[in-house]
């Protein structure tokens, strides 16, 4: 009886034993995932500062405010311009002002003309001119939108670790309960 009782009690030691070898097993692969979560939480974050500097530095020159700014300017060139085209046409087309029933002399006419066409160039190469400031910009505006898109997604890979993080030291924690319990309980062990 003595003999079968000494084998039940060292049975009961190994398996705590292996119990509590198991809980500290999971409890170092646990930790070991907290400190590369750590690790990787620490270059993502990192970067992240990194990108949101550029972002700002880019973002100090307005460059959506020069695009309107550009846009409107164009736009006024292109109603001049319009204007211009309409005022000979007009030119072209009538002999007298509508206005005060004068004739309209074929010299005046002329220069007229003559001097719309030089605005209207005048016009065309500053709409040009305006369009490759507004191309450059637009290549600005865009390249600092997918930069906060990517700071975006760098926010939300952060969340989910962070999140998986919480959920591993959350697992520590009751495997550390469930070792210390195992540890603790020697009822078994004393009835034996």
């Amino acid at each position: 009886k003595q003999d079968i009782q000494n084998e039940r009690i060292q049975e009961i030691k190994e398996k705590e034993a292996e119990s509590t070898q198991e809980y500290k097993d999971e409890l170092k692969l646990i930790s070991e995932k907290i400190h590369d979560l750590r690790v990787v939480l620490d270059r993502l974050q990192e970067h992240r500062s990194r990108v949101s500097e550029l972002c700002e530095r880019l973002d100090e020159t307005r460059p959506n405010d020069k695009v309107s700014q550009v846009q409107k300017m164009i736009a006024k060139l292109e109603t001049k311009t319009d204007r211009l085209h309409a005022d000979n046409d007009f030119y072209n087309k009538n002999d007298n002002c509508p206005t005060c029933r004068q004739g309209i002399t074929t010299e005046t006419k002329l220069k007229n003309i003559k001097d719309n066409d030089k605005k209207i160039d005048t016009n065309i190469v500053s709409i040009m001119e305006g369009q490759k400031v507004l191309d450059k910009l637009s290549i600005k505006v865009r390249m600092i939108e997918r930069r906060y898109k990517y700071i975006s997604n760098l926010n939300n890979t952060i969340t989910k670790y962070q999140t998986e993080m919480i959920n591993l030291e959350g697992n520590g924690k009751r495997v550390a309960n469930k070792l210390r319990a195992v540890e603790e309980d020697t009822g078994a062990l004393d009835r034996e």
